[in-house]
């Protein structure tokens, strides 16, 4: 869980979406049972990645964001938009 640790350590700016692949209809609808993604892109293939290189790619992203786009994440992430 060092993902959801990270996010958290990174504050409100970071949303972190856990989706549970032991359900076999999430497994279907991902089409992958273990992946790490940031801003929907691929982080990682084999071993977890450590937590500082974790931290590093979210950090990345979250000083690239516009103040518009965090509320619309956080829009679309509590199913409002």
């Amino acid at each position: 869980m060092s993902a959801l640790k990270t996010g958290q350590k990174l504050g409100d700016r970071v949303v972190f979406q856990g989706v549970n692949t032991f359900d076999s209809e999430a497994l279907l609808e991902w089409g992958i049972a273990d992946a790490l993604l940031v801003d929907g892109r691929p982080v990682r293939t084999g071993t977890p990645p450590p937590y500082e290189r974790i931290k590093r790619l979210i950090a990345k992203r979250v000083k690239k964001l516009k103040p518009w786009a965090i509320s619309d994440c956080f829009a679309r992430n509590s199913g409002k938009a």
